[in-house]
């Protein structure tokens, strides 16, 4: 008897050492920031606790956890952070960070990034904390408000441009309805994942700020942040690059060099440059250098070889015989690069009273084109909506080997079961009978029987197949020879249940990889918006999760 019972007693001993290792970090959320800083805006004074998004696109959400008194030791283990939103039709969606905390003193901070998609310019949010399957602590809930899906937004990595904003608020228009811009200018601000850039139709890359963004923004360990950027860039997107005192620093990341469409071989000081279009529009007789302080421009040269990229000049140095580029633009992949040769983060471009229209004719030079914000939906005579992403969903959910069945005839039946299970079952228990009180027996075997049949029917109708109907599109890029595909696509399930969605490349003719790793060609899986739609509601108790395994 005397071996049990010390084995009992070293489990007891053992138990609370293996309880200890398991509990989770003592850590809250202190605040939720959903999209891109935005600085002061419609009459904040803080700043920075102003964010903005766009509907029905993917956005940053930089949560911060807080440690309580007793800290946090940093080894306790993976933490997940889930964010949910909901999709529009109003079923919830779940996007998952792990993340391992670093040691935290008590009262300190730290920030996760992880993202969201968002389904309306007004969206509730709600975050919650899980340790080993188990919530942490209580979620965090708030209505966020942002930017309608056809209102052009910009974002100005580095540093901050107060012209170009001006130039913005000049065009007029209430605060619903106008263009607007964010910044980040902090390294851990910057996203990791390329779709974080959905809702931003022009991204300045300045390099004004050398030790506290470019130097940083070089190192290896952010080499994920800038494939993040340039992704996005080849995806479609388009990126300004702001360069001139800071070239050294910017060519030694040969990562962004490959973006540019030119080399960029050495910088010189101009004391007299105006800043003219070729159509003569904008503030171009107004010198930058006008106070008498030099501007420092950087001089291009093309590349030779089969590196050599095509490239339009936007804009040229007068004062100079060559006429050497000032602004020019190339493709890169899907994209558009437009690099400045010059900094307009820095002085004196920053005192120059011609900026705000330089800005303005920038943009309706090289900016986006958009539609608009859509205020009401517009739909043809039979009902359909006139928006081509409305009527491809349309064609979508519509399995013509799945029949529907009419209103006319769901009436007919209902009416048939009314009657059935009033005069017509009062006639036969009074005059077949003759006996009312067997209407409890009666009532419900009609009910179950009109229920059994209407299940059976329907089961019948909707077959015992899993169908999906879809519409692929490939973008092509003749020149790095890389595919991008997008499907749009509905599931019609016979029956209620969950089903785990997942898509995969057919490799390796179209991934580029060996059939054996083949599952690492980036996918992103989400919902498909409505451009006519504009969701303000919140979600309900289903959740679709997307986990991300970085």
């Amino acid at each position: 008897m005397r071996w049990p019972f010390g084995a009992m007693l070293a489990a007891t001993m053992l138990w609370p050492v293996a309880a200890q290792a398991q509990q989770p970090p003592r850590v809250s959320i202190a605040q939720v920031r959903v999209g891109f800083p935005a600085g002061a805006l419609y009459g904040d004074t803080d700043g920075e606790s102003v964010s903005l998004f766009k509907a029905g696109t993917w956005a940053p959400v930089y949560v911060d956890l807080k440690a309580e008194a007793t800290g946090v030791k940093g080894n306790e283990g993976p933490i997940d952070v889930v964010v949910q939103t909901p999709d529009p039709d109003d079923v919830g969606t779940a996007y998952t960070v792990s993340e391992n905390l670093p040691p935290l003193s008590p009262g300190t901070t730290h920030t996760v990034l992880t993202y969201t998609k968002l389904a309306g310019a007004r969206c509730e949010v709600s975050v919650s904390l899980r340790f080993a399957g188990q919530t942490i602590g209580a979620p965090y809930k708030k209505e966020y408000s942002g930017l309608d899906s056809g209102q052009p937004f910009y974002l100005s990595i580095g540093g901050r441009l107060p012209g170009f904003r001006e130039a913005l608020r000049s065009k007029g228009g209430d605060v619903a309805n106008r263009e607007d811009a964010a910044f980040l200018d902090k390294i851990n601000q910057l996203p990791s994942q390329w779709f974080a850039y959905q809702g931003v139709d022009l991204v300045f890359l300045t390099t004004g700020n050398r030790d506290g963004f470019l130097v940083p923004f070089a190192n290896r360990d952010q080499k994920r942040r800038r494939d993040a950027l340039f992704e996005w860039v080849q995806r479609g997107g388009h990126l300004v690059v702001g360069v001139a005192k800071n070239r050294a620093d910017l060519t030694a990341m040969p990562d962004l060099m490959q973006v540019l469409p030119v080399d960029l071989p050495r910088s010189e000081s101009v004391k007299d440059l105006r800043l003219e279009w070729p159509d003569g529009a904008g503030a171009g007789e107004d010198p930058v250098t006008g106070r008498g302080s030099p501007i420092e421009v950087v001089r291009v040269a093309p590349r030779d070889g089969g590196e050599a990229r095509l490239f339009r000049v936007l804009m040229a140095r007068q004062e100079d015989e060559q006429k050497p580029p000032l602004i020019l633009q190339a493709s890169h992949g899907l994209g558009r690069v437009t690099l400045l040769t010059f900094d307009p983060d820095q002085k004196p471009f920053l005192d120059w009273k011609g900026q705000t229209e330089f800005w303005k004719t920038f943009l309706s030079k090289v900016g986006p084109v958009t539609a608009g914000p859509i205020k009401e939906p517009m739909y043809n005579d039979n009902g359909q909506p006139l928006e081509l992403l409305g009527q491809m969903q349309n064609y979508l959910e519509s399995f013509d080997e799945v029949p529907v069945i009419s209103f006319g005839w769901v009436a007919l039946f209902i009416v048939i079961y009314i009657i059935i299970v009033g005069p017509l079952d009062y006639w036969f228990l009074k005059k077949v009978v003759k006996r009312l009180e067997l209407t409890w027996i009666t009532f419900p075997t009609v009910v179950i029987a009109a229920s059994a049949i209407a299940y059976v029917t329907a089961y019948q109708l909707k077959g015992n197949d899993l169908r999906i109907r879809k519409v692929d599109v490939l973008d092509v890029d003749l020149q790095t020879r890389q595919s991008y595909g997008t499907t749009w696509f509905t599931l019609f399930s016979p029956r209620i249940q969950h089903y785990t969605i997942g898509i995969e490349p057919a490799a390796p003719l179209w991934a580029g990889h060996k059939q054996s790793d083949a599952l690492e060609a980036p996918v992103v899986v989400s919902w498909m918006n409505r451009p006519e739609m504009d969701r303000r509601t919140g979600a309900r108790a289903r959740i679709t999760g997307f986990r991300s395994y970085d």
